[in-house]
């Protein structure tokens, strides 16, 4: 048996439901391995071809997703959307209605896993859904996540979704890397770090979705999922807006939530946080969304 492997073959942006700690973004370096026999050629698989499968695997069916596993989640009756649920503590709810596309399920084991760092449980996962779309004579694939930025103080997570993208930033989903404050020149790593503390664990999103009175009917489920988990109402924010890919009502936190005067990309996240945190005009702020790609402040 032969084995082959491609570093980098995509890059995953997701975020993961956490009972108890609610929604957390995720962003990973997809590495892949196969294992089988070789063909006439005396290839395994055309490398080109082996990354071009595991990329639309993973793009298509994961990336700028929300990860649940199947206790949180609630079939809406006549309807493709979902209500999630997480909350041990009544004051932190999580409660989001949104068309099915945008959520995966995976096993309550493999969350648990993730929570601790431990990407095995996902990966497992992963690696079941590329072996499926890999040619008959492949008969193993392994697939590994890796983040090596996480162990730095000034990595911080987040999660948003932006209704004026064209593709799957409309999504609720997230990322994870660093944010850098420049100063004189030089990355400066206790503003740094305050940087990350402030932006760490929450969901950004622009301040026109953010509604005062939940009364669209799409808030119903979300609502009721709030008082069946024995939450406050009023302990929670409410947004809602409409997609190209379709409508989404969310409940979270007030504690979890920031708002942007603009779109919560990252340009415009990158300047929220310099204006809000910086006032010294000699101080830049570099934002990275995911991996290998993030703004400037202006």
């Amino acid at each position: 048996m032969k084995t082959i492997f491609v570093h980098n073959a995509t890059i995953l942006d997701c975020a993961v439901l956490f009972p108890g700690l609610g929604p957390q973004g995720r962003s990973w370096y997809v590495d892949v391995l196969w294992k089988g026999d070789v063909t006439g050629e005396g290839v395994l698989v055309d490398f080109a071809e082996a990354k071009k499968s595991a990329k639309a695997v993973i793009d298509n069916e994961f990336d700028h997703r929300l990860f649940v596993s199947t206790e949180c989640l609630t079939d809406e009756s006549l309807s493709s959307r979902r209500v999630l649920i997480v909350g041990a503590e009544r004051s932190n709810v999580f409660a989001l209605n949104i068309y099915a596309q945008g959520i995966v399920c995976v096993s309550g084991s493999a969350i648990d896993l993730l929570q601790n760092g431990n990407c095995s449980g996902l990966e497992e996962f992963l690696s079941r859904a590329v072996l499926a779309a890999s040619p008959k004579n492949v008969r193993d694939v392994i697939v590994r996540l890796r983040n090596t930025e996480a162990a730095r103080t000034n990595y911080f997570s987040y999660t948003h979704s932006l209704r004026c993208h064209n593709g799957n930033c409309q999504r609720f989903h997230g990322h994870s890397n660093v944010i850098e404050v420049i100063r004189d020149g030089v990355v400066d790593e206790a503003f740094s770090r305050q940087a990350a503390q402030f932006l760490s664990g929450k969901y950004l999103v622009s301040q026109s979705y953010v509604c005062d009175d939940p009364a669209a009917e799409g808030f119903l489920p979300v609502l009721k999922a709030i008082d069946i988990a024995g939450g406050k109402r009023e302990h929670h924010a409410y947004v809602t807006y409409i997609g190209s890919q379709g409508d989404v009502f969310l409940a979270i936190p007030k504690s979890t939530l920031l708002t942007t005067p603009d779109e919560s990309t990252i340009e415009s996240i990158a300047d929220f946080v310099k204006n809000a945190l910086f006032a010294d005009d000699t101080v830049q702020v570099i934002a990275y969304e995911g991996l290998q790609k993030g703004a400037f402040s202006s």
